[in-house]
């Protein structure tokens, strides 16, 4: 896996995706030379090779939203551009389908050459599994609360966290839990 120089994975995930989405968009506006179309496709696809590979779950599903978004935004701002009345009957789809067909074939290669280990997890992943791990988040958030109970000024400090939590968690024997998989939770609890 990748790791970035954010939190954990999942943050540095939604930085790549949100850099993806806008690089593609930027790709895909109006007016824009073939040179800068070029080099936005090619940060955007950077973006989603490294997102990928962080195999965050969240951020293969964001990006699939966020890209069936982008699509659907692009098409119908194309589709209703200031244009007069009489054009805007006119098939527009001629203009703006061959863009989008090159940005869904590239996703569908960068997803195919790198997303394998996130498309395994995604097709592994259910309720009850999540439910039925050792270590899930939901009770690792249960607990997480106990340490803001007990240090409800400072917290535990940043980094603290790992050891302080295997004193209030019932599950520390069986794993640990190194972060709460919970960004607003755990600035609570360290700081």
């Amino acid at each position: 896996t990748v790791l970035g120089p954010l939190l954990n994975p999942n943050s540095y995930a939604a930085l790549l995706v949100s850099g993806s989405i806008v690089a593609a968009g930027l790709a895909l506006g109006a007016g824009q030379p073939v040179g800068l179309r070029v080099g936005w496709s090619g940060a955007g696809l950077l973006c989603v090779g490294v997102a990928l590979l962080t195999l965050s779950r969240g951020g293969a599903i964001a990006l699939i939203v966020g890209l069936v978004v982008l699509i659907a935004v692009t098409a119908a701002q194309r589709t209703w551009r200031n244009a007069p009345e009489q054009e805007r009957h006119s098939p527009r789809w001629r203009t703006s389908a061959p863009p989008l067909v090159i940005v869904a074939c590239a996703f569908a290669l960068v997803v195919y050459g790198s997303g394998s280990g996130v498309g395994g997890q995604l097709s592994r992943m259910s309720l009850q599994s999540e439910l039925s791990a050792p270590a899930n988040k939901f009770e690792v958030w249960r607990a997480s609360t106990k340490l803001i109970s007990e240090h409800p000024w400072l917290g535990v400090g940043r980094g603290g966290f790992e050891t302080a939590f295997t004193r209030v968690y019932p599950g520390s024997a069986s794993g640990i839990a190194s972060h709460v998989e919970n960004e607003y939770l755990q600035t609570v609890v360290d700081f």
